[in-house]
């Protein structure tokens, strides 16, 4: 078995930011990240420490220490991600996440927002508890550019500390070894996303 064990992020604060037309957003409080996600709005997320770019997507749930996202790219959703609260930098809902969100709804592209799995986003432990149960290959990433860990594959248990995962290679092979992975050191999970998904239906 593999074990990546590597050091802790600094914990990073929201910052309050100006939106274009001049409106205060001060996404530290609570109850304005909880009423964005409990609308689904489109938001803007930026990790500037760990990611140079920048997410988009719809904010579906937050709790104290992680957030759940819809991903969208160029007008497409294309799966969920699972962020930890500590490595975001900035998150703000601008008039252009407003705009693109119109957009995607008289296209007909944003549909429903249910979720297909029930994830529990307590905590890395609890998320990964959650798609485990329900049978979903993941890609779980470590993110700065110097430790940098991707892993696509199964979820085969999960630890109070750590997840073991078997991964598979982009020719979609079981690796020979499992890989245990701390949840200190994990900064983002994806799942039900087009690669994955079309991958993990070919695996060997």
């Amino acid at each position: 078995m593999i074990v990546l064990d590597m050091l802790l992020h600094s914990a990073v604060r929201f910052t309050t930011v100006t939106g274009q037309k001049g409106e205060s957003h001060n996404i530290m409080r609570e109850s304005t990240l909880q009423d964005l996600a409990s609308h689904n709005r489109m938001v803007m997320i930026e990790r500037k420490h760990i990611d140079d770019h920048a997410l988009h997507g719809y904010l579906l749930a937050v709790s104290s220490h992680l957030i759940l996202l819809r991903n969208v790219y160029d007008f497409q959703l294309d799966g969920y991600t699972v962020l930890g609260r500590r490595d975001v930098t900035r998150l703000v809902r601008r008039d252009v996440e407003r705009f693109h969100e119109r957009i995607e709804s008289e296209e007909s592209i944003a549909g429903d927002m249910a979720m297909p799995h029930s994830v529990d986003i307590t905590d890395w432990r609890s998320a990964l508890s959650s798609l485990q149960r329900a049978g979903c290959n993941i890609s779980l990433e470590r993110e700065p550019e110097l430790t940098y860990v991707y892993l696509v594959g199964k979820i085969l248990k999960v630890n109070p500390s750590s997840v073991i995962m078997l991964g598979f290679d982009p020719l979609a092979k079981w690796h020979d070894a499992s890989t245990r992975i701390p949840y200190s050191n994990i900064t983002r999970i994806c799942f039900d996303n087009r690669y994955i998904s079309t991958l993990s239906r070919y695996t060997h």
